[in-house]
């Protein structure tokens, strides 16, 4: 395997990739249900959105990684859908904002929700030793992945998200 690290071996990496496409299963399913409804591109947009509240559209295309035409064809799907808010700034009424609706919310927590569901279910069928072990493990590679910690995360911070639904602030 090109670029393998010394001390690692081929067995242990087909050993992660195995976990790796389980973890992957894990996170497909849980986003099935939302695919159906809009695109990966768009989920990505209700997360961020879900994640730093009312947002400038420049910014939300910046983190998107996408060019600004690209990001309002985007999120005008989105509007249509009622899954974003669009508003103009009242300060400056050039500067588009964005917020999810209730609706756009729900979808989002709806996806972490079963992906909670399904890791319990997971982690619930390991000695406890042993699913200690594993989240001490995802733990460490998340953060040799660079994996924002949850104060910092500006992709999935919804370990904070209000109950009701409600889109944060």
């Amino acid at each position: 395997m090109t670029g393998q690290q010394p001390g690692i071996d081929r067995e242990a990496l087909l050993d992660a990739l195995q976990g790796t496409r389980a973890m992957v299963g894990v996170i497909a399913e849980s986003l099935i249900p939302a695919l159906e409804k809009v695109t990966l591109p768009q989920f990505r947009a209700l997360v961020l959105l879900r994640a730093l509240g009312r947002t400038p559209a420049g910014v939300l295309a910046t983190r998107l990684g996408v060019t600004a035409s690209t990001g309002t064809r985007l999120v005008g799907r989105l509007v249509r859908g009622g899954w974003v808010a669009r508003d103009s700034d009242d300060a400056d009424r050039r500067l588009i904002t964005l917020e999810l609706t209730p609706k756009g919310a729900r979808l989002v927590d709806e996806a972490r929700t079963r992906r909670l569901q399904r890791l319990e279910v997971i982690l619930g069928r390991m000695a406890p030793d042993e699913r200690d072990r594993v989240v001490d493990a995802l733990r460490r590679f998340a953060a040799a992945a660079g994996e924002p910690s949850p104060e910092s995360l500006d992709l999935l911070a919804l370990d904070g998200a209000p109950e009701d639904g409600a889109p944060q602030r």
